[in-house]
């Protein structure tokens, strides 16, 4: 199982990565569709930024207040297992972001989404020294696509769902660069 501390610098790396790649984008780029109702590099970015700050934030409750004793315990997955179950998931049924966290028909200041990116990602660093490894494992929270998680496998997604997402970002700007 991936201690806290390996969590916590997968997603600090993550962080630092984005935000270098994307320093010197313009805005035009971020926000350039290459297909219509595809997302741009900006509204990936959005989505990630929505997708993260929900956690970060229970980052800041306690273990009690989250605490349901109606969810049943599990073992939780190992990060390869969570990834698995993820691609599964996606590969086998078309998912759609919950509307909360669609960024559609939006163009973005990237210099604003990159500020909360960073905010988000220091309330990572802040938050999750201050859980401890049991809790981690016992507290379950919902994710609208694959159910409930623990805490630390919702923390492992977070890495997971943004890398993802970061590879399409790189992608797009890759294509759009090429002409």
């Amino acid at each position: 199982m991936q201690s806290k501390e390996t969590i916590q610098s997968q997603l600090n790396d993550l962080w630092i990565e984005v935000e270098n790649a994307l320093l010197n984008v313009s805005d035009t780029a971020a926000n350039t569709q290459s297909v219509e109702g595809v997302w741009s590099p900006a509204q990936e970015l959005r989505h990630m930024n929505l997708s993260a700050e929900p956690v970060a934030k229970a980052l800041f409750a306690s273990a009690d207040q989250l605490f349901n004793p109606e969810i049943p315990t599990r073992n939780g997955l190992e990060y390869d297992e969570l990834n698995e179950k993820y691609w599964s998931v996606i590969n086998s049924q078309q998912v759609n972001a919950p509307a909360r966290f669609r960024a559609d028909g939006e163009s973005f200041t990237l210099s604003v989404l990159l500020e909360d990116w960073n905010r988000i990602g220091a309330m990572f660093q802040k938050g999750i020294p201050n859980w401890n490894e049991e809790d981690l494992d016992k507290i379950q929270l919902r994710h609208p696509v694959l159910d409930y998680l623990t805490f630390r496998e919702m923390l492992m997604f977070t890495h997971i769902h943004s890398s993802h997402h970061f590879r399409r970002i790189r992608e797009k700007l890759q294509r759009l660069t090429a002409f």
